[in-house]
């Protein structure tokens, strides 16, 4: 297990991950913003539906007042030079 440690100021987005992008249930991203403005996905799995609802929202009132909030994002994952939710090639 890897763990890691976000400032919530610099959290952009927490949202459900598509099962096709990895096979898996109730997998989760928290998309977070570097010092530098890169954006950072942290991937987490839930026991169970609920459960990953639970902690969207709990993640998600942590962070509700940042300024730098995505719009929009991808539900899938970057890989083999593409997202595998949109097939777009480029990384934003």
């Amino acid at each position: 297990q890897v763990q890691s440690v976000k400032l919530t100021d610099q959290i952009c987005a927490v949202e459900r991950l598509d099962y096709s992008a990895f096979g898996k249930d109730n997998i989760g991203q928290l998309i977070s913003q570097t010092p530098d403005n890169e954006l950072e996905i942290l991937y987490f799995q839930a026991k169970d539906i609920n459960d990953l609802y639970s902690w969207l929202s709990a993640i998600r009132k942590t962070f509700s007042a940042n300024k730098q909030q995505l719009k929009t994002y991808h539900p899938g994952i970057y890989r083999r030079n593409r997202w595998s939710c949109c097939h777009r090639i480029d990384t934003d």
